[in-house]
This record gives structure tokens, sequence and C-alpha cells, in this order.
């Protein structure tokens, strides 16, 4: 049986030039967002799997920096 799986946020922007994004969190449970926590990232029928390296809150938002997203551009293709 496959656990399920929960909508926990979206990526909404790019923050800065080393590969961060900035999330709207869905969820009021913020160590959702805890550093060592697997995501999966949906984009339309694909989904990939990564890891958070850092989290940090900004605002209404959170910036998180996911392992393997290295630059704007990827960062700026996750996005939505």
């Amino acid at each position: 049986m496959m656990p399920e799986k929960i909508g926990v946020g979206k990526i909404v922007a790019t923050h800065g030039v080393r590969g961060e994004v900035k999330v709207l969190a869905w969820t009021k449970f913020p160590q959702r967002f805890r550093p060592g926590t697997g995501l999966l990232i949906q984009q339309g029928e694909n989904i990939s799997e990564t890891t958070i390296c850092r989290v940090r809150p900004m605002g209404r938002h959170l910036i998180l920096k996911l392992s393997g997203v290295d630059d704007v551009n990827h960062a700026a293709a996750l996005r939505g």
C-alpha cells in the first residue's frame, strides 16, 4: 500500500541566484519543512524527489534551498 501524498506548499518564485525558491506553505505544521526532509515536486505529470537543505522564513513565505538545485535557472523551472 502506497502512503498518501499531501500537498504542503507551492513554489511561487526564485530567491537570489544560488537556486533558492520561495514557497507559499499550505500547511500549519512548519516541521514539514525542516532540513533533511524529503519532498516530491510535481510539475504537470512529472514528479521529482529532492531534500530540503536549508529553510528560513521570509514574511508569509519560506525560502528553501533544495538539494541539487544550484542556480536560478533550475529554481525557475520548479516554479508553479
